[in-house]
């Protein structure tokens, strides 16, 4: 059993800068992260909201992209089918672009102020983020295919 000092107990917050030795600062940091289920929700808190913000740097690569998606449509010189075709897709591109965006919307922000003291009634948002980001990479992933049709469709 290790030995604290005066006035320092499992129970009691652990003040790492007051431990005299490394040994006590090492095994008050294990204390940390299994007594308080640091690594239960720091972890993947941290890997949803830069998988999150993934999903927003594509997002403003596709608002540059559906201009010029819609230029290459308006001034293509297929028929009037295949313009339709394009149009339907680049709609639907938008959709996809639109909903990836809704499902992510304040997800990050939320995650960030979750705290190991909410575990595990926590876990129930960590999961909810976690599937509005495979919804939001689905979503994309579509918007993607959607933008290669157009781009054939028009032969660009």
């Amino acid at each position: 059993m290790k030995k604290h000092p005066p006035g320092h107990t499992e129970e009691t917050s652990h003040d790492l800068q007051a431990d005299p030795t490394y040994q006590m600062t090492w095994a008050d940091c294990q204390t940390i992260v299994t007594g308080y289920r640091v690594y239960v929700l720091e972890d993947p808190k941290i890997h949803e909201v830069i998988a999150a913000d993934g999903v927003t740097k594509v997002n403003v690569t596709f608002a540059t992209l559906i201009p010029e998606l819609q230029s290459l449509i308006n001034n293509s010189s297929v028929s009037a089918t295949v313009k339709t075709q394009a149009q339907a897709d680049l709609n639907d591109l938008t959709s996809k672009v639109d909903a990836a965006q809704t499902s992510i919307s304040g997800g990050a922000l939320s995650l960030i102020n979750l705290t190991p003291a909410g575990w595990p009634g926590n876990d129930i948002q960590l999961q909810s983020a976690a599937q509005n980001i495979r919804t939001a990479r689905t979503d994309l992933a579509g918007a993607g295919q959607d933008a290669n049709h157009v781009i054939q469709l028009l032969g660009a």
